[in-house]
């Protein structure tokens, strides 16, 4: 969602006019969110970029192809007579040199620096932090009538292929009083979905020991106004009994978990230092299926990792054939700089990433219209979230925005409503149905 629109709170001409474009991850506009929160308590305008003074470009720089995208925006604004601050992963990736890589910006915030940016825009300045508390209290939401809920900073599982400690630090969680506090203002605004990000949701509260992502996840739930709580970014190696049985059991908890598993062989997951094995992964979604009804599964794969030959391809498909989840984003290996695996000698050609990328796709298609033509006919409930050509737009419990997929509805309810949707219809990547 590159743009986010003018929200005119303030009519204060004295001050700048300041544009946001937010790219990459959920984290990541969290972030904007956060930053334009502050910048309207200091009486700031927030309008469309197009309308700014300032154009402030929140970035990401996990991977060469996001680097090559974020790199292209920023290049299109240079000309537009606006100044240009870049926040975000690109600047703690450059560091030092960011202002010589963009000379014609006017300062920079990085990941620990969200707090600085009414600095910078008082006089051009860079600064290039990624460890520290980024926390912000103020925020504008997008996103209404959802909105996720940022619940740590970092990570610190190292992966052999991830960037994201160097970009972000270390892993921290935010402080539990913090989160809850801005959950319960959420859900005052009107919001219906909490939605919970991280690098690594499931070690949540690490650093306490009276606290646990499965705790967090029931204070939330007391909170009255909030219908539905998700949650994002599962490392399988740290989800815990006590998680299983909070999702099973807490009715405000969707059934529906997203857990990135990258691959499934052994060699391959050691070599990612993964720290977990097949028979493990495949032990755990075996025991959710068991333990949690109706449970939607979401998972990220890896192709073409370094060492990946034909045999251990066809062994990640077909787990993927036997796990049936019923979501699934995959991504080919990307030779990042720096991290242990880029120097693995045993490199896969980018033809033969982007084939087995079709190639699970494929697979992936075939198990959506298989387990989507199961719930045709049935009732499902649905937040709606928009209006498009005569239908209303909405998800229910089995999606998550932006990723999944999404249903269209007819019927008279409002937006930020949860309605029991009948489905009538299945096409690609969309449901169909009328309220009930």
């Amino acid at each position: 969602m590159p743009f986010l629109d003018g929200i005119d709170l303030w009519d204060n001409e004295n001050m700048l006019r300041i544009g946001f474009i937010s790219l990459g991850c959920p984290k990541n506009l969290v972030d904007s969110e956060k930053i334009m929160g502050l910048l309207l308590k200091e009486g700031y305008k927030i309008v469309h970029p197009e309308d700014a003074d300032v154009v402030i470009i929140n970035t990401c720089a996990f991977l060469d192809l996001a680097r090559k995208e974020n790199h292209a925006v920023i290049e299109r604004w240079k000309d537009k007579g606006k100044k240009i601050i870049i926040a975000g992963c690109l600047v703690t990736y450059y560091g030092e040199e960011i202002n010589k890589v963009f000379p014609f910006i006017s300062g920079s915030i990085g990941i620990a620096d969200l707090s600085k940016i009414s600095q910078v825009l008082r006089k051009p300045s860079f600064y290039f932090s990624k460890n520290g508390n980024n926390y912000l209290t103020e925020r504008v939401l997008t996103t209404f009538p959802w909105a996720y809920l940022k619940i740590s900073e970092g990570c610190s599982n190292r992966c052999s292929y991830c960037l994201i400690p160097e970009l972000r630090g270390e892993y921290r969680s935010y402080p539990p009083e913090l989160l809850l506090a801005e959950a319960r203002a959420l859900a005052e605004s009107g919001v219906k979905e909490i939605i919970l990000v991280g690098q690594d949701t499931a070690i949540y509260g690490k650093e306490w020991e009276e606290w646990s992502i499965a705790r967090l996840i029931r204070e939330i739930s007391k909170i009255s106004g909030i219908e539905w709580i998700r949650v994002m970014y599962l490392h399988p190696r740290h989800i815990t009994r006590e998680l299983i049985e909070c999702v099973a059991e807490n009715e405000k908890v969707v059934k529906y978990l997203d857990i990135p598993i990258q691959h499934c062989n052994d060699k391959i997951l050691a070599r990612m230092n993964r720290g977990i094995t097949k028979r493990e992964l495949f032990h755990l979604f075996q025991n959710l299926r068991n333990k949690i009804r109706n449970l939607t599964l979401r998972t990220t794969v890896m192709v073409g990792f370094p060492g990946e030959g034909e045999r251990e391809f066809k062994e990640l498909k077909s787990f993927l054939e036997e796990i049936e989840f019923e979501r699934v984003g995959v991504f080919a290996y990307s030779q990042e700089p720096g991290t242990p695996a880029s120097f693995f000698k045993d490199q896969v050609d980018e033809k033969v990433k982007e084939a087995r990328k079709k190639e699970i796709y494929s697979l992936q298609k075939e198990i959506m219209e298989k387990k989507d033509r199961e719930i045709q006919g049935k009732v499902l409930k649905v937040l709606i979230e928009g209006e498009e050509k005569g239908y209303l737009i909405g998800r229910s419990e089995r999606d998550a925005p932006e990723i999944d997929e999404m249903v269209k509805v007819k019927g008279d309810v409002k937006i930020g409503e949860i309605v029991k949707v009948k489905i009538k219809k299945v096409g690609e990547y969309f449901l169909e149905g009328e309220t009930l």
